[in-house]
């Protein structure tokens, strides 16, 4: 008799549980129309979440919302709802959502990226800064210049590797050396940083919202905290994780060659962080470089294979220019269209479409709508790269929209970000963002210097198609499709002049 009335009792409680945390707060901006308990939870796709938000906001308005299990979701898809709500309000904003599976299971509270606005957030970041400031970017010059030169000559010996492999070689190797201060990454291996990548990969997809299952049922979170076989998984994913970061943290690094962990290690003590303080605050920054650095290449080529015009004035300028000889961080004021073309690739498919769900630290209005503490705000980066206000025809690929008149950038519209949305707003906005540019300029300098990016021709001779959209869903990142290629070097001896031009550096 006491089991059934306690079984009874526990459904009761349950069934309580979900009315009460389901209850739509009042006032909230519109949305799709919800379900009891479940709310929108059978609407929201497990793929491509940004498609469903951007489809959302063409009916809703540049803010809407909706819920997943009783969790308010406000979205913003357009530019001056997200500056509004991200940056002027930012004091209310800054805050992250729990993550419980990411943030608190995997990461065990050692992930700068997912941690609430506080004492411990300031300090890793500030720490992190240190290195990654404006004023010192330009020192890596020399390092992303050598990154460059070394895609371009794997490129062209070892065409029988993927393109895609060169790429996720690259990008790992630039942040590997910028942060923790070792060699470049060889592209036949080994590979230090190939079993973090495949680690993050359940990382990227826990962090999105509703994408484990505790973060759709938070009750789940005290019974799984509470067994040992439950957070097996996750508790052998943080150490050998937290091993790998450690470990290249604490080896040596090349003399003389500036990286974060070098500034950390002389700076940290003074800020009470440890060495695994400085580990994590190195594996949060470069879980922000790598992936999001190579999904923007691949994405920049797959756009020359589809709009190969649009690579046309940014070529001419290349060889008004740098003519013969690589490009140089010194060309840059006069190769405008070369960052012209960095500004849209990253509008056109931002490498983290939906950006990292921020949270409301208190209740607040905005244009007459009711923002509740607790819920989660997203900016969709995706959608706000199409909005009308700023972009024209913004499912088109066009670097032109940056160039003025005059054939130089144009300034961004005032309070707009509109030239680097991806980077985030408020008190949240990406460390990595002075560095993240330099390094996409050079290498797509480069690569447009070097190659002529064609299409593959079957054996009939005829092109093989590249399509859109090609996406290829990584969780919170977004890279193209695996598509074939050609890379066609623009200079029979590109080898030679590739080393001649380093020799004379």
């Amino acid at each position: 008799m006491l089991v059934p009335l306690l079984a009874t009792c526990a459904i009761g409680l349950v069934l309580g549980w979900l009315l009460v945390s389901t209850r739509r707060p009042a006032n909230l901006p519109p949305g799709p129309k919800r379900i009891p308990v479940f709310g929108n939870l059978f609407q929201t796709p497990s793929n491509l979440l940004f498609t469903k938000l951007t489809e959302w906001s063409k009916e809703y308005g540049g803010i809407f919302s909706y819920d997943v299990m009783g969790q308010p979701i406000i979205v913003l898809s357009a530019a001056q709802e997200a500056g509004d709500v991200l940056d002027r309000l930012s004091a209310k904003t800054s805050d992250r959502p729990p993550l419980i599976k990411a943030g608190e299971f995997l990461c065990k509270n050692m992930q700068m990226t997912f941690l609430p606005r506080g004492k411990r957030w300031r300090t890793m970041r500030r720490a992190a800064h240190e290195s990654l400031n404006v004023r010192v970017v330009k020192d890596y010059a020399p390092m992303l210049k050598d990154e460059a030169t070394i895609l371009v000559e794997g490129l062209v010996d070892h065409p029988d590797i993927p393109v895609s492999g060169h790429i996720h070689r690259v990008a790992a190797s630039m942040g590997w050396r910028s942060i923790f201060g070792h060699e470049a990454i060889p592209l036949l291996g080994p590979d230090p940083s190939h079993r973090i990548e495949e680690l993050a990969a359940e990382m990227s997809v826990a962090m999105l919202p509703g994408g484990s299952v505790v973060d759709v049922f938070p009750m789940l979170k005290p019974i799984i905290a509470r067994s040992k076989f439950l957070r097996k998984h996750a508790d052998r994913w943080f150490e050998e994780l937290s091993s790998c970061f450690l470990h290249a943290y604490s080896t040596d690094q090349i003399e003389g060659q500036l990286s974060v962990s070098g500034t950390l290690k002389e700076t940290g003590e003074k800020l009470g962080l440890t060495a695994h303080d400085g580990a994590w605050i190195g594996a949060a920054l470069f879980f922000a470089a790598e992936d999001t650095t190579a999904c923007s290449l691949l994405w920049f080529i797959y756009a020359i294979l589809l709009y190969p015009e649009t690579a046309s004035a940014a070529r001419q300028q290349l060889a008004d220019i740098v003519g013969d000889r690589p490009p140089e961080f010194s060309d840059r004021d006069k190769l405008p269209h070369i960052e012209a073309l960095v500004k849209e690739v990253l509008r056109w498919r931002p490498p983290v479409p939906m950006s990292i769900g921020h949270a409301a630290s208190e209740d607040f209005e905005y244009k007459g709508y009711t923002i509740p503490k607790g819920a989660v705000v997203v900016a969709n980066l995706y959608g706000i790269g199409r909005d009308p206000k700023l972009y024209s025809d913004g499912e088109r690929f066009d670097p032109a929209r940056f160039i003025d008149k005059n054939g130089q950038l144009k300034q961004p519209a005032r309070d707009s970000k509109d030239d680097y949305l991806c980077f985030g707003h408020g008190r949240r906005i990406c460390l990595g963002k002075d560095i993240s540019i330099e390094s996409l300029w050079i290498t797509f300098a480069y690569l447009l210097w070097a190659f002529d990016i064609k299409k593959r021709r079957d054996s009939n001779g005829d092109e093989v198609n590249v399509f859109e959209p090609g996406f290829l869903d990584k969780g919170a990142t977004l890279e193209p499709v695996p598509f074939p290629l050609q890379l066609c070097p623009r200079y029979i001896d590109l080898k030679e002049r590739l080393k001649a031009a380093n020799h004379g550096a």
